[in-house]
């Protein structure tokens, strides 16, 4: 119960993220970030295929679901603290300490989920 429990978090988390991108791209288009460099903005939405991929793979290969997430939630982290405290965009005051926190928790259950090939 626990390891589905760890796994909805960390879908429900990625759903979350595969949609927030998904509209902002609906939105806006292929240019919905404008605060920073171009390659910033191709990593922004590429976010909507990858936190989607990773949901398929939390959903059908945890483990490799879960080091995929654990990757892009760190190129996440990375890419929005620099656009927050270097770039100067403050609309990621509130997200990258969020995001920050569900990093950790899929830390957390990596090493609680990485171990078990049970399916989900």
């Amino acid at each position: 119960m626990r390891d589905r429990l760890l796994t909805s978090i960390a879908v429900a988390g990625f759903t979350f993220g595969t949609a927030t991108h998904a509209w902002n791209f609906v939105r806006f288009g292929w240019w919905p970030y404008r605060c920073g460099p171009a390659i910033l903005t191709l990593f922004w939405n590429a976010l909507m295929l990858l936190d989607a991929i990773v949901v398929l793979l939390l959903l059908t290969r945890r483990r490799a679901g879960l080091a995929m997430g654990i990757a892009v939630m760190t190129l996440d982290v990375v890419a929005n603290s620099y656009a927050w405290r270097v770039l100067g965009y403050d609309g990621f005051d509130i997200a990258v300490p969020i995001q920050a926190a569900f990093l950790v928790f899929l830390l957390i259950a990596w090493r609680t989920l990485a171990g078990r090939r049970r399916a989900v």
